[in-house]
């Protein structure tokens, strides 16, 4: 795919890794405990662990089940690659057990669904059908955008009488799209995180979430579904005021962090104060040695072809008083308006960008996938951001999502891992700044 000598090595025969699966298996069987209704999934190992089928293991009294954490990471990889870490647990496995484990609702916002026969998404889907059987009360938000050809998913879902899906036309509102990809469950738990409600991100593409038992954050999740389940209805939203979305009493690794909600985009929050882009650029303001950034793409340039410059203004101003930046992005990047800015931070001092490509799958060439996906910062190893966006402006100011900052070094050395596991790997190579790049192949 490049001009000139630039060779993409790919290592060959890595496409399964027992010790660390089951590994991963016992990880997941420790932290997943706390959930009754999962525990017969723990019996014995396999390469991905599946949600049971069969009836739930007897309870077990509460006074012998670990805390379940405040904060868990959880990942996607694509298959036939050697980007899984294994201490990080599977995100379509994650998502069974936050819907096994509800009770009264489930409220789901998505960009699109998306599945195929078979897929874990399939599994997925199928919980939460067995959780409106049970009488949970489940929402769904779509945006309207990419309806066209992902209408089967809500209309399978929307047909079971506890299911309800609004299809939301956020552009007509906002400008842009809901972007956001979260979970709120029984209002005690939530996952957020890169990943579609798409078949391709639970086994194809790098992605990255976390599961969070914060109840602040949760509150702020649930009161900004509410807000566009309204608006998805054409009800008006909630006035925006102060709201408490940061929680300092949490543990991660049993060290003390403290996290926040950090939302877009600006004049629909519930809260203005929980913008995510000034939370972001003071994180890279306050940077003293290093900054590592893990997204889809990047630009200066909006869609209406408006300047975006914040971001890219603080990495440079970084950079100027010494901080080292690493900027890993997808190959999707090589098109105009991700390739000039990306090349030419990458004649900037102390700033190194790389692409990632991550090769196709035995079975063909597969659309909208084969990618990087997640989108994360650490900032001096203390510090971090998960969330939705990438990073140009219309994702802050007109597109809705949602994220994460968190305060502490253990959560940050978390994040930091999963983003070496890729910069150090064979599919990860540096921007050359003056090449001429072909972009890959992403639709049919």
């Amino acid at each position: 795919m490049l001009d000139g000598s630039h060779t993409i090595r790919i290592r060959s025969g890595k496409t399964s890794r027992p010790t660390w699966r089951w590994q991963k298996v016992r990880a997941w069987c420790w932290r997943a405990a706390a959930l009754v209704s999962m525990l017969g999934a723990c019996s014995a190992p396999s390469v991905r662990p599946q949600p049971p089928s069969a009836a739930p293991a007897a309870p077990v009294a509460p006074a012998s089940l670990p805390k379940a954490p405040s904060l868990e990471l959880v990942e996607s990889w694509p298959s036939e690659t050697s980007l899984d870490d294994p201490l990080i647990r599977d995100a379509a496995v994650a998502w069974v057990d936050l819907i096994d484990s509800a009770r009264e609702r489930i409220d789901i916002s998505e960009f699109y669904a998306k599945s195929a026969p078979n897929s874990a998404l399939e599994r997925v889907i199928a919980a939460l059908l067995r959780a409106a059987d049970r009488g949970v009360r489940v929402r769904m938000i779509v945006d309207t955008k990419l309806l066209g050809d992902n209408h089967e998913v809500p209309e399978r879902l929307e047909a079971h009488p506890k299911i309800e899906v609004r299809r939301y036309d956020l552009g007509a509102i906002m400008g842009g799209v809901q972007h956001a990809k979260y979970f709120v469950v029984d209002d005690e738990l939530a996952y957020l995180g890169s990943q579609n409600f798409d078949y391709r991100s639970l086994e194809h593409i790098l992605e990255l979430g976390v599961v969070i038992r914060v109840r602040p954050v949760v509150d702020a999740l649930r009161a900004t579904f509410e807000d566009d389940w309204r608006m998805a209805a054409g009800e008006p939203r909630s006035e925006s005021k102060p709201f408490d979305a940061c929680a300092s009493d949490i543990e991660y690794g049993g060290k003390p962090v403290r996290v926040c909600a950090a939302l877009s985009p600006k004049g629909f929050l519930i809260d203005e104060a929980l913008w995510d882009l000034p939370r972001l650029l003071q994180l890279i303001g306050e940077a003293r040695k290093t900054i590592t950034v893990q997204l889809l793409d990047y630009a200066t340039v909006n869609y209406d072809r408006s300047s975006f410059t914040e971001l890219d203004d603080a990495l440079r101003s970084a950079a100027a008083r010494g901080v080292h930046i690493r900027m890993m992005v997808a190959d999707w990047s090589k098109r105009a308006k991700s390739l000039e800015p990306l090349q030419a931070l990458q004649r900037v001092p102390n700033i190194d960008v790389r692409f990632v490509t991550i090769p196709p799958h035995s079975s063909g060439f597969i659309p909208h996938a084969r990618v990087i996906h997640a989108k994360a910062m650490v900032v001096d190893g203390l510090n971090s951001w998960v969330g939705t966006s990438n990073w140009s402006g219309d994702y802050f100011y007109k597109s809705r999502n949602v994220g994460i900052v968190v305060e502490g070094a253990s959560f940050a050395q978390d994040v930091a891992r999963f983003f070496e596991t890729t910069w150090d790997s064979n599919y990860a190579y540096d921007l050359d700044p003056d090449a001429k790049y072909e972009p890959p192949r992403i639709k049919e």
